[in-house]
């Protein structure tokens, strides 16, 4: 690889096998950068996926891809990133598509057992396919699908486009904090958690702003005696953020918290079920039609902050 591993002079990723050396190429003050869009298709982890060793400060993807990731064992746990170090770590400017991972729980990044990280994570693009029906229970491994547990993460100007499939609600934030950010989470869901459960929520003990999410929730086990679905759980924290989600096959849907400034949903999306938004909710929070929704001079009447950080 080109480069001395500085921060001012990485280290070049061009080739698979060049991604996967960063295990004993880097070390926790050693820094990475993409050099050109990587293709596993072709690579000998293709067929046989192994989580992708982050030993390093730095990982700049520099505005390119790493694509077709694949994990389909329904036994085991799914982890795309293994993080190898209990520094620091940013991972900055890389977009990763056709990506599917199926498991017993899956997360996009982990630790070893044991150890801990900090992440930030900026300007990044996820597009992927979650499976979690084979196998699994609610949160038996008290983590979320973004990350497992050992590693809060601090997002920023990020978008991730996920289609899943889950036997529980699975939290996708989780200690995180969120801003700027997109989510596009297209979901399918088996069963429901008590009422109560709230580890499941999109948002668990995570805070958020300028940061909004969207897509479908269709919940699939007409046997099921209890469907109810957490957006956030009571300590989650927003600051002008929205959610645009249909739902169907749902009774209730809880966006839990505190809403520090105006934050709204589209409420012609709920498909039948009720918003319930009493559990430490401020009256911040805002049902709206989804004109409402689309009518910037209505939602700055309201208080929401259009236009990208307008003043």
């Amino acid at each position: 690889m080109r480069g001395n591993g500085t921060q001012a002079s990485p280290y070049i990723i061009t080739t698979a096998a060049e991604l996967y050396s960063m295990e004993t190429v880097g070390g926790s003050g050693v820094f990475f950068r993409l050099g050109a869009d990587i293709d596993l298709n072709g690579t000998q982890w293709a067929e046989h996926f192994q989580p992708i060793p982050l030993n390093c400060a730095g990982f700049d993807g520099a505005g390119h891809s790493i694509s077709n990731i694949y994990h389909t064992s329904v036994n085991d746990i799914a982890v795309m990133f293994t993080v190898k170090n209990n520094a620091a770590l940013r991972v900055e400017n890389v977009l990763f598509y056709n990506v599917m991972l199926t498991g017993t729980a899956v997360n996009l990044f982990a630790v070893e057992s044991g150890e801990s990280c900090d992440i930030k994570l900026y300007d990044c693009v996820f597009s992927a396919e979650i499976n979690r029906t084979a196998g699994g229970t609610l949160l038996p491994d008290l983590n979320c699908l973004l990350h497992g547990s050992g590693i809060q993460m601090d997002i920023e100007l990020c978008s991730f486009a996920l289609k899943c499939d889950f036997s529980y609600p699975y939290s996708f934030f989780k200690g995180d904090t969120v801003r700027r950010t997109q989510v596009l989470l297209d979901m399918r869901l088996h069963r429901s958690p008590n009422i109560d459960q709230e580890q499941g929520a999109v948002f668990y003990e995570s805070d958020a702003e300028d940061t909004w999410i969207c897509g479908t929730l269709d919940f699939l086990d007409i046997l099921a005696g209890v469907r109810h679905f957490h957006i956030s759980d009571r300590s989650s924290k927003f600051v002008n953020c929205y959610e645009a989600v249909g739902f169907t096959g749902l009774r209730s849907v809880y966006w839990s918290g505190t809403m520090l400034t105006p934050c709204f949903y589209d409420k012609e999306l709920l498909g039948g079920s009720e918003m319930t938004s009493t559990r430490n909710v401020t009256p911040n929070l805002y049902g709206l039609t989804t004109a409402q929704c689309k009518d910037a001079e209505y939602l700055r009447s309201i208080g929401f902050t259009c236009g990208g950080g307008e003043e």
